[in-house]
């Protein structure tokens, strides 16, 4: 192989590398945008649990005791 074959397959090569790297960051961008939309759904769900766990201890420890 000479030297110009040899820098055109080089140049194609590289041409192939940044399209898959732009195929890839687009793919990874989607996948932690999702990430974050489950973060932050679960982040919620912790609110709401640890929110309704305080209320049901307050009624037992409260509110029953003095019913009874």
């Amino acid at each position: 192989m000479n030297d110009e074959t040899l820098e055109v397959t080089l140049s194609q090569l590289s041409t192939q590398l940044e399209r898959f790297e732009e195929k890839n960051t687009a793919s990874h961008k989607e996948l932690f945008t999702r990430l974050s939309e489950i973060e932050k759904t679960q982040a919620r769900l912790d609110v709401v649990t640890g929110g309704a766990l305080f209320v049901g201890g307050l009624i037992t420890g409260i509110i029953l005791p003095k019913l009874f």
